[in-house]
């Protein structure tokens, strides 16, 4: 009997000891707040103050061979839950990531990449009311990223119901959005130095499975909603500059009131004075397609906004305004949906 315990704890301490000769993960927290004053012509602002709390616990680890394991989870405001992110980035084979709800996967981070000085011009606090082209980057996806080959690489992202549910473990996304399928974005990006400038191009595709309820009108009512992105930036020193288009194509093409789809511009400058003051000018458009333009007075609905800032930080501390303008808010026209706006944000990183 002695004899059987003895083995019995050396095997447990041998594997004890295999155990703790793995290289242990290690968690971070990161935090920082936001303080902003807005003002918008034209609407009642009320209390022009605001804040907003963020957290992010981070996690990193390294597994046998070299393989990283990483995970993110962010809390929006109030330590909401806002979004997580867990990948696996291999030696050779390239990353692979399971996010939610970050809208990076996919054509949902190439939204708006144009340089800025801190925000896109829709997210100012003017109230665009803009549609987005976002793939399946606001869903649970699963993403594969090829390795850099000459600074192109491409990502491929899956969601197998593409319907903006946040699913948890050992469960489905039930029947939200329920006539909404699988979807698929495939992108490509390339990053090149020139010497005198560095150049980023990008361009993608998205797809996603859309089922036609009871149809009324003798045919499919809904088709599967297609999106695609393209543009690129340049950085020449200080100052970088960009242009892209995302188009999106939404399937309700039956009726006369649908909307058919949207096409979205936008471009922007910046110029980073120097490592601490960089001012910025950008401008978006969206377009809204209709299935009978009659619907809109024989136009296509046209919202348009123009954004100047600047941004000077010192350390974890940043001081940014923006100064906004808004043409037909909403997609729709008439000096009611105008507005200009002025932004002043201090934000405190931990």
């Amino acid at each position: 009997m002695n004899n059987i315990s003895k083995v019995s704890l050396t095997a447990l301490c041998g594997s004890l000891a295999a155990l703790t000769a793995v290289k242990a993960g290690e968690m971070s927290i990161a935090g920082s707040a936001v303080m902003t004053m807005t003002k918008k012509s034209g609407t009642t602002t009320g209390n022009p103050l605001g804040m907003k709390s963020n957290l992010t616990f981070s996690g990193a680890g390294e597994l046998d061979g070299g393989q990283k394991v990483a995970l993110s989870v962010y809390n929006n405001d109030k330590s909401a839950y806002s979004s997580s992110e867990m990948s696996l980035t291999t030696n050779s084979l390239g990353s692979f990531a399971l996010t939610q709800g970050t809208g990076g996967a996919g054509i949902g981070g190439y939204d708006d990449n144009m340089p800025r000085a801190f925000e896109e011009t829709w997210d100012t606090g003017i109230g665009s009311g803009v549609d987005l082209a976002k793939g399946v980057g606001s869903s649970t996806t699963l993403a594969y990223t090829t390795p850099s080959l000459g600074g192109t690489t491409l990502q491929i992202a899956y969601a197998g119901r593409n319907d903006g549910s946040q699913v948890s473990d050992k469960s489905g996304g039930g029947s939200t959005n329920a006539l909404t399928g699988k979807g698929l974005d495939v992108v490509v990006k390339s990053v090149r130095d020139l010497g005198f400038a560095s150049t980023t191009m990008f361009a993608g595709g998205s797809w996603t499975e859309q089922e036609s309820p009871s149809s009324t009108l003798g045919g499919d009512d809904i088709k599967d909603r297609n999106e695609g992105v393209a543009g690129a930036t340049v950085v020449v020193g200080p100052i970088s500059a960009g242009w892209q288009r995302t188009l999106e194509y939404t399937g309700k093409n039956q009726q006369a009131t649908d909307v058919f789809g949207y096409k979205n511009t936008s471009w922007g400058v910046a110029f980073n004075v120097n490592d601490d003051l960089s001012v910025s000018y950008a401008e978006f458009e969206s377009i809204r397609g209709m299935v009978e333009h009659s619907n809109t007075g024989g136009g296509r609905p046209t919202t348009t906004i123009e954004s100047m800032q600047v941004a000077y930080t010192m350390g974890g501390v940043g001081l940014k305004v923006a100064f906004n303008d808004l043409d037909n808010g909403t997609y729709t026209s008439g000096t009611a949906n105008d507005a200009e706006s002025t932004l002043v944000m201090l934000s405190l990183a931990f």
